[in-house]
């Protein structure tokens, strides 16, 4: 009763004579009928052919050892249906003289298992992959923000995006994208979101509003996400914070204006008729 309420078929295997039992779940749990003569080489045609190896390993191991194996392969029904199986088996040993050992065990359909433990893989891969992408987002250096396509709002922006502009994440989502460009930027950005939304992705320097409304250059990479239909869901941006270089062109621009200043008046000085002696201020 206990094996019936269990699913379990039972088997039976003289490895002496050869001579094998499979019950009538046993057999059912094969795929095949009452008349299919029983046998370990039969079980192996029944066997996927990539299972085969990995169960005559397991069993030749009991046979020499009398350890327990345990073994899980797959079986195909008629309609091509492809089932796991999972089978159990101890050798006892002969009694007495002329006895012959047996290898006993029972059988199990374990596909739902099987199923439900892949579900549940794919569900933590799918759970460590959003933690590893929320980490990213949210340690990233640079600013992201997420926002909606429709509605033209902030979703969600990580700590260096609401640092640039001096707000805190709570305070920018929810917002209007729109507010923190300057009025003259707004037509641009507008071009920009068709631009990505047709291309994918766009990029473009262009002004930010910090909180105290100084305009913040800025590099703005904007990225179109649509469904497995086709349609806008979101868009994601990423903003630099071009002052740092700004302020190392204009410094470069200085001091290239600089050394050709004093190239020509270097020439100058060559070139005139007369003596040009120069001194500090202190003479």
């Amino acid at each position: 009763m206990a094996l019936e309420a269990a699913d379990l078929g039972t088997w039976h295997w003289n490895l002496k004579t050869g001579e094998t039992f499979w019950s009538g779940r046993c057999r059912a749990l094969l795929g095949v009928g009452p008349d299919t003569p029983a046998s370990f080489e039969r079980l192996l045609e029944l066997v996927h052919a990539d299972d085969r190896p990995g169960l005559m390993s397991v069993v030749g191991e009991a046979c020499r050892s009398g350890a327990t194996c345990s073994k899980e392969y797959r079986v195909s029904d008629p309609d091509g249906t492809v089932r796991w199986l999972h089978s159990i088996g101890r050798v006892q040993r002969a009694r007495g003289p002329g006895g012959a050992p047996i290898m006993s065990g029972v059988i199990q359909d374990v596909t739902d298992a099987r199923m439900a433990n892949a579900v549940a893989e794919r569900l933590r891969a799918l759970e460590s992959r959003e933690r590893l992408w929320s980490s990213a987002f949210v340690h990233n250096t640079h600013g992201l923000a997420v926002s909606d396509a429709a509605a033209l709002a902030y979703l969600a922006v990580n700590p260096a995006y609401a640092r640039l502009l001096g707000f805190t994440c709570e305070e920018l989502e929810g917002s209007g994208v729109q507010e923190r460009y300057p009025a003259g930027e707004h037509e641009r950005v507008r071009a920009l979101s068709e631009r990505a939304d047709a291309l994918g992705a766009a990029s473009m320097e262009t002004l930010q509003l910090h909180r105290d409304g100084t305009p913040i250059p800025v590099l703005l990479d904007l990225v179109s996400v649509r469904d497995a239909q086709g349609r806008l869901i979101y868009r994601s941006s990423t903003i630099t914070d071009l002052r740092e270089r700004r302020h190392a062109e204009a410094e470069l621009r200085r001091r290239e204006a600089r050394h050709l200043i004093d190239q020509r008046f270097r020439l100058l000085a060559e070139s005139a008729p007369i003596g040009i002696l120069l001194t500090d201020a202190t003479g």
